[in-house]
């Protein structure tokens, strides 16, 4: 039997090389990717981050700040905090602490980066050209939501 995949990780983390020094903690955004330093990370040394971990994290306070438990989550790296606004920043995960508005700090499961949001499929819809009968686009439409609700429902999808 021919290998076709090797498993080199457990996924929990990452080895990473920075270009400049990274401190213990600093959420690290790579693309869509977010990661959380072990250790302090020297600029052009080998480090990691962590990847599927509970992490505590900074969050705004004041009205409508809350936030309930197993909401997605998005860093806003300016001012470096956790959201529930897509707008914000990269999805980071799930909140697993549901933390109040007086709460500075919520516990979030790090997730990687989702796929895209449904804005994000309906705008790529509205870029392909051609002519369709209306059954030929009910169709088509009716495939894309499938496939969109699954994404969602895996958790590799959110909705903005």
């Amino acid at each position: 039997m021919t290998l076709i995949a090797e498993t080199v990780s457990d996924g929990k983390h990452f080895d990473y090389t920075p270009n400049a020094d990274v401190s213990a903690g600093a959420i690290v955004a790579i693309n869509q990717f977010l990661g959380v330093a072990k250790l302090d990370i020297p600029a052009n040394k080998l480090g990691a981050l962590h990847t599927f971990h509970v992490v505590r994290v900074p969050k705004a306070t004041g009205a409508g700040t809350d936030i309930a438990f197993g909401t997605n989550l998005f860093w806003d790296v300016d001012p470096g905090v956790a959201s529930k606004t897509a707008a914000d920043g990269r999805h980071m995960g799930v909140c697993v602490n549901a933390a109040s508005v007086t709460d500075a700090f919520v516990d979030v499961m790090l997730r990687p980066a989702a796929i895209g949001t449904a804005a994000n499929v309906a705008a790529l819809a509205q870029t392909i050209g051609g002519t369709y009968s209306q059954t030929q686009v009910q169709a088509i439409s009716t495939a894309v939501d499938a496939i969109l609700t699954a994404l969602k429902n895996a958790g590799l999808m959110f909705s903005a």
